[in-house]
């Protein structure tokens, strides 16, 4: 299957003037995707927003683990897989820290 989408990494910008969130490729200015406030709490709003700006490495793993999987790889290197599904929850997961610093953030 051919990959569509833009490829990230992707990063999610501080708040605009109404609480949302861009999310942009690294390598590009252009965004492809907002979170939006949608009365939200700040603080669920970024968190969204790191979430979704996740997404490229989330594809990335699974592309991983379902070639490994179909290649019986699973079964000789189960640590390996391990390691991907770690790293990825890693990429996903936020501490409060980063939640609050991107919730007020301002775009400027």
């Amino acid at each position: 299957m051919s990959d569509y989408h833009t490829q990230g990494p992707w990063a999610a910008s501080g708040a605009d003037m109404f609480g949302d969130h861009n999310i942009t490729p690294t390598h590009e200015t252009a965004a492809v995707a907002a979170v939006v406030s949608n009365l939200r709490s700040p603080l669920e709003v970024a968190a969204n927003a790191l979430l979704v700006a996740s997404a490229p490495t989330m594809l990335k793993a699974l592309q991983i683990l379902q070639e490994r999987y179909e290649s019986d790889a699973w079964i000789t290197d189960q640590e390996e897989m391990a390691r991907v599904v770690r790293g990825t929850i890693a990429a996903a997961t936020f501490s409060p820290e980063q939640i609050a610093n991107l919730a007020i953030e301002t775009m400027q």
